[in-house]
């Protein structure tokens, strides 16, 4: 089983505007409302793309309980009396702006129920971690969590101190963005050759290190060899969620064919896909993955 956290899970109102003015009234285009959160939105991929899928986190109030009937995969969430947060994405013909809620503070009870659904994770299932913490959960939580569980595939996707300490123990793969990478060593990184270089400073307690570089393509890195693959080009629909479907994807098929370069390929294909035309599932036509080391 392909187990999926969601601490930060949100509902996301899209609003598009012709031009977008600040301070003045600007008229929608059109509006939508869909569930976010960077673990449901991997549930969701891996669902559209045949995986069977579980989706831990907390949800409260209205805004969670449209979520879990909105969920077309299998939940098992905890409900707070808090409402769960809702994230506004503003995007005009030029400019994309996202405006996040606040999290919900997680209480002790409800962190303890958590922890026991962690007891149920075996060492043949996978566990996907992914996003900001609430603020009142401690840095190291996903860390404690991973360790909980009995899990030997275990995928962080987050940032900052959180991943730091996540980094303290064994994975099978971590995520970052390029921006992510950059605050990890806390340096501007500017070329792939400096990318993979940083990447591979990772490899202690990672098998492998899937960088997104959002235009400039994606990097796969492991201790034997290392794989790049560049952004396709096309009229981008919209960018929230790339890395999510980027992620779902590569797992997807890597669980199918055991092989990085074909999962690296089929991730890069269907996330460009989805920026492109919001749609999970098909290709794009070849990426053209190179090969690196």
């Amino acid at each position: 089983m392909i187990y999926t956290l969601t601490l930060n899970p949100a509902l996301d109102y899209y609003i598009e505007t012709e031009n977008l003015i600040q301070g003045t009234v600007n008229r929608a285009v059109s509006a939508e409302l869909k569930i976010g959160g960077k673990g449901l939105n991997v549930s969701r991929v891996l669902s559209k793309l045949g995986l069977e899928t579980v989706a831990l986190g907390f949800v409260g109030g209205f805004t969670g309980e449209v979520i879990t009937k909105g969920c077309e995969f299998n939940t098992d969430f905890i409900t707070l009396e808090q409402n769960t947060r809702i994230n506004v994405k503003l995007k005009d013909s030029d400019t994309e702006t996202e405006i996040n809620g606040l999290g919900a503070e997680i209480p002790k009870e409800k962190l303890t129920q958590l922890f026991e659904k962690a007891k149920k994770i075996t060492e043949n299932d996978m566990l996907i971690m992914c996003g900001s913490l609430p603020k009142n959960l401690p840095f190291t939580f996903y860390r404690d969590f991973a360790k909980a569980t009995a899990a030997r595939f275990v995928i962080t996707d987050t940032s900052g101190k959180a991943l730091s300490s996540a980094l303290e123990m064994k994975h099978f793969l971590i995520k970052p963005n390029i921006f992510e990478l950059e605050e990890l060593f806390n340096r501007k990184i500017n070329t792939l050759d400096e990318t993979v270089t940083y990447a591979v400073k990772l490899l202690e307690t990672t098998e492998n290190v899937l960088v997104s570089m959002g235009e400039k393509g994606a990097v796969l890195v492991n201790r034997d060899t290392y794989f790049y693959v560049p952004a396709a080009k096309g009229r981008v629909l919209s960018a929230v969620g790339a890395g999510d479907t980027l992620l779902a994807a590569f797992v997807a098929d890597y669980l199918k064919n055991k092989d990085l370069k074909s999962a690296l390929e089929f991730a890069a294909e269907t996330a460009a896909r989805f920026v492109f035309t919001g749609v999970i599932g098909g290709a794009t036509g070849d990426m053209g993955v190179q090969h690196m080391g």
